[in-house]
């Protein structure tokens, strides 16, 4: 055989397997621009500034969160009503749980009965909708604190809002850097805890509902790492220094107290991973301690340009599913594995649709996405003829075999 031939056989052949580990994510919502469907006449949006940056999925709704990164932002947490559709096309934002509770006073003036700013909510297994109001909005590039960021907790059956906790000053001045939140449920009364990255200030903030008490850990582990800061995504180039950024939850060891399990979380600015017991974080004198020891552990490390915004947990599997900014891609890690980067798969990657995955969830057996392309927005401009907004909605068992899930994980998901 020739040499042009055996090298045009190795490379289909090369193309095939790495075909074989990666799929298309299936589209559930997409829109070219935002539009609401419950705002009055006069209402003040300015289209181009709307940029949906998180999402929460519940029975029947699909939660859509809209930081008020800009002016023209006429409610910051909406939803989309789901009616069993498989797929979803411009669809209006209502908002939530009113329009009034988010809509702005004329002279920005602080008021408790307002919701300003949310980022990411989630929805936790008693059917509540948890979210952080970061108190703060961005008017031509300033920010303007109206207020302190507070907790909220809201009854998805009643609509009704059944905690609003304000972060006291003492812990975080403002809510510039408070871009997630993640849900500890041990019961369905109150005994829950809510983890809060603090991207800016590198701490993270822990919410007791049952105590109704915030405090927070302290940690070198936080902290960005300046050699992992430089981006190109989409011909833009430019550097970030986001510390801690997104938790996720591991496996319950019910064989333990409380059963406790492992938090998972990095700086958006680092390739590594790393871990803490929930045994520590629910603990206030053990969080808040100066010194840690070994209660930090570093797992391993992604590998080259693996930024990730969010990432989460499939218990089933024991696979954690990263959103990487600078690949426009997201990756699996089996968790029973060692972490490295021959252990980090890329599933799905695509250099149009997944431009900024900006979040991401397993919800149940399936895994979900949003694409916000907002480096366009930040650094150039968005093309309004463009679909620019996208949720994906992709079965897990679709992504064991890249993952590497050993055959009795993918006979889980069989039937």
């Amino acid at each position: 055989m020739s040499l042009t031939k055996t090298s045009t056989l190795v490379l289909l052949l090369f193309s095939l397997t790495f075909s074989s580990c990666t799929i298309t994510l299936k589209e559930f919502v997409k829109w070219k621009q935002i539009e609401f469907a419950d705002l009055p006449e006069k209402g003040n949006l300015i289209q181009k500034n709307v940029v949906p940056q998180g999402f929460a999925v519940s029975k029947d709704k699909l939660f859509i969160a809209v930081p008020r990164r800009n002016i023209g932002i006429p409610s910051t947490l909406n939803y989309i009503k789901l009616d069993g559709r498989e797929f979803y096309e411009n669809p209006k934002l209502y908002s939530y749980p009113n329009y009034e509770t988010n809509e702005l006073n004329p002279s920005n003036e602080a008021n408790a009965n307002k919701i300003i700013s949310v980022y990411r909510p989630r929805v936790d297994e008693c059917n509540r909708l948890w979210f952080v109001d970061s108190g703060v909005i961005n008017t031509s590039g300033n920010a303007t604190v109206l207020q302190a960021p507070a907790i909220f907790v809201i009854d998805l059956a009643t609509d009704a809002i059944i905690k609003r906790y304000e972060i006291p000053n003492h812990i975080v001045r403002d809510g510039l850097g408070l871009a997630s939140i993640t849900i500890d449920t041990i019961d369905c009364n109150e005994n829950a805890f809510a983890y809060i990255p603090d991207l800016l200030n590198s701490q993270m903030l822990i919410y007791s509902l049952k105590d109704n008490v915030a405090y927070r850990m302290q940690h070198n582990f936080f902290r960005m790492n300046p050699f992992e800061g430089e981006f190109d995504i989409d011909g833009l180039k430019f550097s970030w220094d986001d510390g801690i950024f997104s938790i996720t939850l591991g496996k319950r060891d019910d064989s333990k107290d409380g059963s406790y399990r492992d938090a998972y979380f990095h700086p958006m600015i680092s390739f590594s991973e790393f871990s803490i017991s929930t045994r520590i974080l629910r603990n206030q004198t053990l969080a808040t301690r100066s010194y840690h020891g070994n209660d930090v552990k570093l797992l391993g490390n992604r590998g080259k340009n693996s930024q990730s915004t969010m990432h989460s947990y499939h218990e089933k599997s024991g696979i954690i599913y990263f959103a990487e900014i600078n690949k426009n891609a997201v990756s699996c890690w089996n968790t029973r594995k060692p972490l490295r980067p021959s252990n980090v798969k890329i599933i799905a990657r695509d250099d149009i649709k997944l431009i900024y995955p900006s979040d991401l969830s397993v919800v149940d057996d399936d895994l979900w996405v949003m694409s916000n392309r907002m480096i366009r927005q930040i650094y150039s401009t968005l093309n309004a003829d463009d679909f620019n907004f996208r949720i994906f909605r992709q079965p897990v068992k679709d992504t064991l075999a890249a993952c590497n899930a050993t055959a009795s994980r993918r006979r889980k998901f069989a039937n």
